[in-house]
């Protein structure tokens, strides 16, 4: 299980200590980031690898064997229901799942709802989710969700909600609130490092690795931790005020899970359970002057930031940084989930689309576990060797390589 606090976005160990700084002589390498609309994660990753702002940890699982888990790539925002405002059950096609699963599904909601807890225990929290940052896991940075807590959670509201089993429309409902629960706490870890990562290139010195070596580590564990107090408080706030994340759920169930975030958050541990301090959103300038010194004193009076309050927006949109997360040799329950199963794609088969179809050609740079590919005109490709599955972040990345709106595209194409 992850060994990070919960809802973690903490880094494993070779995340600890950053890189000294280079020369910034980038020899091919094209050092001005685009706009976000046209921001690729080739560029960003292949930008910060240059100026020696990154620091790769070996794999997405921070301490879980690889072997025990499988991550799906998850397009959030193309969920049905999710972010728009629609009948949420209106057919039968992959993303929108049978309503004979949804019943299915309901019954194990309403099952684990009748249960005498009525809060997650405090130890299993940061089994939940976590957030992967780009500037150590490369491809394969986003958030990851574990399928099994979503339905945890969702049971946890329906408890406050009472009643039968819940209809597949009320069981939809009561899985997108808890996903978007868990999806808005990790979301805020993104904006942070977006933050840090202008600050970046618009510096030429390192500051995300900075601050969670100096200020984030030390800090964990402690209510000092601005970043998780801040987290919980966005997720609670976002939740209860933004459309794209409660619109078309019945107006008893978004109370019913506000009513569990109000009284799971002041269990949580030291940091987080401060996220329903009123108080916080001041903090946030003290947080943005902490990431900017890297000290957990930082001088920089925390109001100069209202002036750029901007540049703590996420780089990427949320249909771009979500998986989920199942153990091996099991599908998702969750109709709109179990469809990521059928975008696993191998190694052999994209490498014959980019090269076929778009004119890649291998470089030859390749180190024998992975291979490069470049193409005039778009952004550079690099594949790990022999995948059966590539990874998400990997599928995400080739996707935007190639102009696809998502990687459900790519895999039509493969």
């Amino acid at each position: 299980m992850p060994t990070s606090a919960a809802l973690s976005r903490t880094i494993v160990e070779p995340c600890k200590s950053h890189p000294p700084n280079r020369q910034h002589s980038l020899g091919p390498f094209v050092v001005s980031i685009p706009s976000i609309a046209n921001l690729s994660h080739f560029t960003l990753i292949e930008t910060l690898d240059a100026y020696g702002f990154t620091n790769r940890a070996p794999s997405p699982w921070r301490g879980e064997e690889p072997d025990d888990w499988d991550a799906y790539p998850v397009e959030i925002g193309d969920l049905p229901d999710f972010g728009r405002d629609r009948a949420p059950v209106d057919n039968n096609d992959a993303f929108g799942g049978s309503l004979g699963a949804w019943d299915s599904l309901g019954d194990r909601i309403f099952g684990q709802s009748r249960k005498p807890e009525r809060l997650p225990p405090p130890g299993a929290v940061d089994a939940l989710a976590w957030y992967l940052p780009f500037h150590c896991y490369g491809p394969d940075w986003g958030i990851y969700i574990k399928e099994d807590e979503v339905l945890n959670l969702a049971a946890h509201v329906k408890s406050r909600l009472g009643g039968g089993p819940p209809k597949p429309d009320e069981t939809q409902q009561l899985c997108r609130v808890a996903l978007s629960i868990l999806y808005l706490h990790e979301a805020f870890h993104h904006k942070i490092e977006s933050f840090a990562t202008r600050l970046e290139i618009s510096r030429l010195s390192a500051v995300y690795l900075r601050y969670d070596e100096h200020v984030f580590r030390p800090l964990l564990g402690t209510d000092s931790v601005l970043e998780e107090a801040l987290a919980c408080f966005e997720m609670h706030l976002r939740l209860r005020t933004e459309k794209s994340f409660h619109g078309n759920v019945r107006a008893d169930i978004k109370e019913a899970a506000l009513s569990f975030l109000t009284d799971w958050i002041p269990y949580l541990p030291p940091g987080y359970r401060r996220g329903l301090d009123r108080h916080l959103p001041r903090e946030l300038g003290v947080l943005m002057s902490q990431v900017a010194e890297g000290r957990v004193t930082p001088s920089q009076s925390p109001n100069d930031w209202n002036i750029a309050s901007h540049m703590i927006r996420g780089l990427f949109n949320q249909g771009l940084v979500a998986h989920v997360v199942v153990p091996v040799g099991t599908k998702p329950t969750i109709p709109w989930l179990d469809a990521a199963r059928y975008l696993s794609i191998s190694t052999r088969k994209v490498e014959r689309h980019i090269t076929k179809d778009f004119g890649y050609v291998d470089t030859g740079r390749g180190k024998g576990s992975h291979r490069h590919y470049h193409c005039i005109g778009r952004d550079p490709i690099t594949l790990p060797s022999n995948r059966e599955s590539l990874s998400p972040g990997v599928q995400r990345q080739v996707a935007s390589a190639l102009g696809y709106k998502n990687i459900r595209e790519l895999a039509s194409k493969c």
